[in-house]
């Protein structure tokens, strides 16, 4: 059972258009040092409730919580201690082991269960490795995984503007 203790840089989620129930947008933790599985994308409101916000770091307990029949392991999130200084930071990434992305597959039959109710958008990442035109350092790439593009054919987005229109409100939130 998973339960480690992890350094993470909370960013934007640019896989959606779309906001949470709450009017949120999802955040992305990046992980800096220790192991932590790919499951790594909290609703806006899972990150309200933490008190994470986007642009800081933080030392994190990730645990294990449960298996879910149509979307498999659950994940428990807790935030330990926000840390500012960059000092800290660097201190606390050299006791912690090197990043380690755990990848925690997804059940048997997960796509054929499964029916995304938001709005998803592929990101530049993906469409270059796509094109042969990045390769990612690690042993996975985003073309081993169900891509936004392969999802956002059955999506409602149809206007390009309203997606550069989403990004651009997501940049002027981390600017502000």
């Amino acid at each position: 059972m998973l339960n480690e203790i992890i350094l993470v840089s909370v960013t934007p989620f640019s896989g959606t258009t779309d906001t949470d129930k709450n009017g949120l947008d999802a955040v992305m933790l990046q992980l800096i040092a220790g192991k932590m599985p790919n499951r790594n994308t909290l609703s806006g409101t899972v990150a309200q409730r933490l008190g994470i916000k986007i642009g800081e770091t933080y030392l994190m307990n990730v645990r294990e919580a449960g298996d879910d029949v149509e979307f498999g392991k659950d994940f428990t999130w807790v935030k330990l201690k926000h840390l500012t200084e960059a000092s800290d930071i660097v201190e606390t990434a050299h006791k912690l082991s090197p990043p380690i992305m755990i990848n925690i597959p997804r059940p048997e039959g997960y796509n054929q269960l499964y029916e995304r109710k938001t709005n998803a958008v592929e990101g530049l990442r993906t469409i270059r490795i796509r094109e042969g035109k990045y390769i990612p350092v690690g042993d996975k790439s985003n073309l081993e995984h169900t891509t936004a593009k392969d999802v956002i054919e059955g999506s409602t987005v149809e206007d390009e503007q309203r997606i550069t229109d989403i990004a651009n409100r997501k940049t002027t939130k981390l600017n502000t």
